[in-house]
């Protein structure tokens, strides 16, 4: 359980950034060793939950990662509810009542 439990710790990081995080800079965030980092990123990779930039070496968010996310948006009640509202305010006009 412990191996899971680091791998959704990785996993999260990506949350809290738009682009790339490199293996350094999440063992750092999360204390861990780089070694350790680079085990999981390497699965996730292979996986597709991470892809790699060839020139920075550096990680973001892969296709299943954005899959899983968009499988939550298009199933949970509020965010299914809310879409349209949002939609509608963004485009400037208000929905009729």
């Amino acid at each position: 359980m412990q191996s899971l439990r680091t791998a959704l710790k990785i996993l999260s990081e990506f949350s809290h950034v738009n682009g790339e995080l490199s293996v350094t800079e999440l063992a750092t965030r999360l204390g861990m060793a780089k070694s350790q980092v680079s085990r999981m990123l390497a699965a996730f990779r292979e996986e597709g939950w991470v892809v790699q930039n060839p020139q920075t070496r550096a990680f973001s968010i892969g296709i299943a990662a954005y899959a899983a996310g968009a499988r939550f948006i298009n199933s949970n009640r509020l965010t299914s509810e809310a879409l349209p509202v949002m939609r509608t305010v963004v485009s400037g006009a208000m929905p009729a009542r």
